[in-house]
C-alpha cells in the first residue's frame, strides 16, 4: 500500500483522501496498527452489517460444483 506513494501526485492524493476521511494525516505507524487490528471477527461483523437484508452478487473462479448457492450465503449473513 505504501509502495504506491512513489511520486508527488499519489502522495498529494493520499494526503487529500486522508484529510477528507479523517480530518488529519494518518501517520504510517497508526495505519499499520489499524490494518493489523483487522481480524476474522471484524470482517464477519462488517460483512453482516453491509450485506444483511440486501441483494448482493458474487463471483466464483474455478470449479463451482461444491460452492454453496446464493440462498445459503445470504442465510449465513443473517
Amino acid at each position: 500500500m505504501l509502495l504506491m506513494l512513489d511520486g508527488s501526485t499519489p502522495i498529494c492524493e493520499d494526503i487529500g483522501r486522508q484529510l477528507l476521511c479523517y480530518g488529519r494525516r494518518i501517520p504510517v505507524h497508526e495505519l499499520e496498527t489499524r490494518i493489523n487490528a483487522v481480524d476474522a471477527d471484524t470482517i464477519r461483523c462488517v460483512s453482516k452489517r453491509v450485506f444483511r437484508n440486501r441483494p448482493f452478487a458474487y463471483t466464483v473462479v474455478g470449479r463451482t460444483s461444491d460452492w454453496p448457492g446464493s440462498k445459503y450465503i445470504a442465510d449465513s449473513l443473517r
